[in-house]
């Protein structure tokens, strides 16, 4: 599917689940956790009538149990046989909550003692890199809030990453050698009642899949 039609795609059907939720929103108790969908959709048309900016800080606390590295499950089809750990290369390895608006970054996954692991690794921008963050924004539910789910939480971060992409790269993204990454929260810090972290990051990434050299802030790439 061509990136913008995607993107369009995305666009109907948030809104479509925005009206359903709040088709039902007058019937929900008010001690319950409330949906985020439509929030989610008021948001983006609040966003529309906004001036585009780019923040540099975090818009809320990261989890505090955060690692240097993210586990994930591993996928059931993943083969069971583990490979020897590879230390990552140069650049310091955080956590990717910690990463800032104009890191540049790797992302390197790895399966290590049965589990998936993913290294995130902050590079100068001068060095070879892979992504680098152009926005950070958070996602509008209050706690307690539902998760809404893998796809719901992707579909808004690569819609709102989309209103910052333009100003930051200085090019329209239709037509740019850049694609847009996100990283949203996962169900367990969204719901958790100490993190209920909401925080998004917009990254960059090349799409002929070759390394970023350099900053792509107003490459116009």
């Amino acid at each position: 599917m061509p990136r913008h039609s995607r993107l369009l795609t995305l666009s109907l059907g948030l809104a479509v689940a925005a009206f359903a939720a709040a088709s039902c929103s007058d019937d929900q108790p008010a001690d319950q956790p409330t949906d985020p969908a439509a929030a989610a959709d008021a948001a983006l048309t609040a966003m529309a009538a906004l001036p585009t900016t780019t923040s540099t800080m975090p818009l809320n606390t990261p989890p505090t149990d955060t690692l240097p590295t993210d586990f994930d499950p591993i996928d059931e089809n993943t083969p069971s046989i583990d490979e020897p750990y590879v230390a990552p290369g140069p650049g310091t390895v955080i956590s990717h909550y910690n990463l800032r608006t104009n890191d540049c970054f790797d992302r390197e996954e790895q399966l290590v003692s049965g589990q998936s692991l993913i290294t995130t690794t902050r590079l100068p921008c001068d060095e070879p890199h892979r992504f680098q963050v152009f926005a950070q924004l958070e996602y509008p539910a209050e706690h307690p809030s539902v998760y809404p789910g893998d796809d719901v939480m992707e579909d808004f971060a690569l819609l709102s990453c989309y209103r910052h992409f333009e100003p930051w790269v200085d090019a329209v993204y239709e037509t740019s050698e850049l694609e847009i990454s996100v990283l949203t929260p996962n169900q367990i810090d969204f719901e958790d009642d100490m993190n209920h972290y909401r925080g998004i990051h917009c990254a960059v990434h090349r799409l002929d899949g070759d390394r970023l050299m350099g900053t792509a802030r107003s490459s116009g790439l």
